[in-house]
């Protein structure tokens, strides 16, 4: 049955029914006498049935189902499937509907340039390539404060509820208290697979943390592909505002490409995404912060500094989390890079010791490779060129926000905008690496197609030198005469062609002077 979009809550009903018991088919008449057609039924992994009213119960109702639960028999049924039942106690949960995510931004300087509702087409587009059908959820949080970090896993869409609204912790001596700041982890099981998290609980958490809608161009770039389309994707948000009661909000929101080991595979390493999500309070040092995807390198730093007890000092400043994804973001590229130079270098080694004695050292398998070869260089520098893309806004980011603090983070800020110059350089140092062995592969891609035809190079005591087969004077027997033949063909075509237009337009002449 069509879900109901025009209702904000629903009430879940749940009756857990012994599946010895009871048959699906006797209870769907049951349960019709009740609620006519608005009832949907779901097996559980145990074996029992969810009983899920799509539509707001009436207390009558609710007291009908309670009562069915309690063993009871209910008032208004006259079925008498109930009394061959028997019913496991659980509770009626009333959870939040789909909540409408993203929402239109209510400050006045955004009144001309609000693209929520574009941004909303896109998160609906996209909700079922990127996030996962069914309920379950694998969340990991990690609550940050003065007192230590404590981390959970959420596997439901209450458990995230409770978790968000703990957003203050008790301080030590008990006087007042001390706001926390939030991370959730999201990961995908692999590189090219959905979310651990449905549709409806990733709205109530970005609802909750009050995400800019921008940010569905950042969810986008994840989730099902076929092909290696999400390499060419990307994006740098960031923003400012006030909250209600008046404190400064800064948010940002970013794609990063790094390498990461791939076991099992000819290439030994590949190129994967991770996003970064935050929203810091500048009054309260506060700040709720979505990491997706992110990679080992990240997740052993956050480990270490967890270990360390370093994490207490993580929501004091906005740059921190951004300085953990930067510290290690040129690992692994340049040992990506070498490998493929090797291989190319390999094929290059072929070819310019390729004999007329040795032919099938050169074949099209080894242009196949070094295209796939070269191919891959392309990537990188485009990927290259995108992470300097992002690292420069960040930059530039960095620079205006310095303006709107206080002088006393002077010192902090310089230490940032160095680390990110220090990764731009790094980049272009590694682009430049890039653009040199692509410049040499493009050079062997011509001695390989000669060298898998009638001319082959051929290297003796170091002196290179162009060789004959001796069937060339065949090939050129044969090849000659054809392409003499098709080129007259194509001249003939022509000037018949010509030749019937300017016939044509002459009738046309005629008949237009006879009729003057």
């Amino acid at each position: 049955m069509p879900k109901n979009g025009k209702k904000k809550k629903k009430q879940l009903e749940e009756t857990h029914l012994k599946q010895n018991y009871v048959d699906e088919n006797d209870l769907i008449p049951f349960l019709r006498d009740r609620f006519g057609e608005e009832f949907r039924i779901r097996t559980l992994e145990d074996g029992s049935k969810m009983v899920e009213a799509l539509r707001k119960l009436s207390e009558e109702e609710v007291e009908w189902l309670r009562q069915l639960k309690e063993n009871r028999e209910p008032r208004q049924s006259t079925s008498t499937i109930y009394n061959q039942m028997s019913l496991e106690k659980s509770i009626v949960e009333t959870v939040e509907c789909i909540p409408e995510w993203p929402v239109r931004s209510t400050a006045k300087s955004a009144y001309f340039f609000d693209n929520s509702s574009g941004d909303k087409r896109v998160f609906e587009n996209n909700s079922r390539r990127v996030f996962a059908d069914s309920e379950k959820m694998n969340l990991e949080a990690c609550t940050i404060s003065s007192r230590g970090c404590k981390a959970e896993k959420l596997r439901s869409i209450r458990e995230l509820s409770v978790s968000l609204e703990v957003a203050e912790t008790s301080s030590i001596n008990g006087h007042g208290s001390i706001p926390a700041s939030k991370i959730f982890f999201i990961s995908q099981p692999t590189s090219r697979a959905r979310f651990s998290i449905s549709e409806c609980a990733m709205k109530t958490l970005l609802m909750r943390i009050g995400v800019f809608s921008s940010f569905t161009n950042i969810l986008s770039c994840f989730g099902f592909e076929n092909g290696p389309n999400q390499d060419g994707r990307g994006g740098f948000y960031e923003n400012s505002r006030k909250d209600k009661t008046g404190a400064l909000i800064l948010e940002t929101a970013y794609v990063l490409k790094h390498v990461e080991h791939k076991a099992g595979s000819n290439i030994p390493w590949s190129i994967r995404q991770m996003a970064v999500y935050q929203n810091f309070n500048c009054a309260t040092k506060a700040s709720s912060n979505i990491l997706i995807q992110t990679s080992q390198n990240v997740q052993k730093q956050v480990f270490k500094l967890v270990q360390e007890g370093t994490m207490a000092v993580f929501p004091d400043h906005w740059k921190n989390v951004h300085e953990i994804h930067l510290s290690s973001l040129s690992n692994n590229w340049i040992d990506y890079i070498k490998f493929l130079e090797s291989k190319i270098s390999d094929i290059e080694d072929a070819v310019r010791h390729a004999r007329r004695d040795t032919p099938d050292r050169v074949t099209f398998a080894t242009l196949q490779q070094l295209s796939k070869y070269s191919d891959i260089m392309i990537r990188i520098s485009h990927t290259l060129q995108m992470n300097i893309t992002i690292l420069s806004k960040l930059l530039e980011t960095a620079r205006k926000r310095q303006k709107l603090d206080s002088k006393e983070c002077v010192e902090e800020y310089e230490s940032f905008q160095e680390s990110i110059q220090t990764c731009i350089t790094e980049h272009e140092f590694l682009k430049h690496h890039v653009a040199l062995v692509q410049s040499s592969s493009q050079e062997l891609r011509a001695l390989t197609f000669l060298s898998m035809g009638f001319v082959h190079v051929e290297s003796l005591e170091g002196v290179m030198r162009l060789a004959v087969s001796k069937d060339m004077l065949i090939y050129i027997a044969i090849t000659l005469p054809l392409m003499v033949a098709t080129i007259l063909g194509w001249w003939l075509w022509e000037y018949m062609s010509k030749r019937r237009k300017r016939a044509g337009m002459e009738e046309d002449d005629e008949e237009k002077v006879k009729n003057m």
